[in-house]
């Protein structure tokens, strides 16, 4: 069995946008950010491929768990690399960052107060070795 550096594994760096979202500035459509999804709360993600072979787009992507306060998951998502050449990562490459648009307003809606993002990198049905945990609160 071939382990996950052999067979093309993945690294990431992840990130939010804001660590302080506030609503009435950040969470106005007609507020224009400097980067972002205007109206949302923007996460990146970086994968590396920190193995010996292609990584395909389509078979890497970060995996996001959201966490409010009591330590519950709120949201979970995963934003996958897409199945171009563009996307294709040889060893060494980091892809351009994966993102997540959170909708504060969405389903389930995000309340007021502090919240743990999880972010990890996955390779086909393996993870990568590394996980990112940052914080983010939604104000007023």
């Amino acid at each position: 069995m071939a382990n996950l550096e052999e067979s093309g594994g993945a690294n990431t760096s992840a990130w939010a946008e804001h660590t302080i979202f506030v609503i009435s500035k950040d969470g106005n459509i007609d507020v224009k950010d400097k980067h972002g999804t205007p109206g949302m709360l923007t996460l990146y993600g970086k994968v590396e491929n920190i193995g010996t072979t292609l990584l395909p787009g389509e078979r890497y992507r970060v995996v996001w768990e959201i966490y409010n306060s009591d330590g519950v998951l709120v949201k979970f998502y995963e934003t996958t690399g897409k199945d171009t050449d563009d996307d294709n990562l040889q060893p060494g490459d980091v892809c351009p960052p994966l993102t997540y648009d959170i909708d504060f307003k969405g389903d389930p809606p995000l309340a007021l107060g502090k919240y743990k993002v999880r972010a990890q990198a996955w390779y086909y049905i393996f993870p990568g070795d590394t996980v990112k945990e940052f914080k983010f609160t939604i104000k007023p």
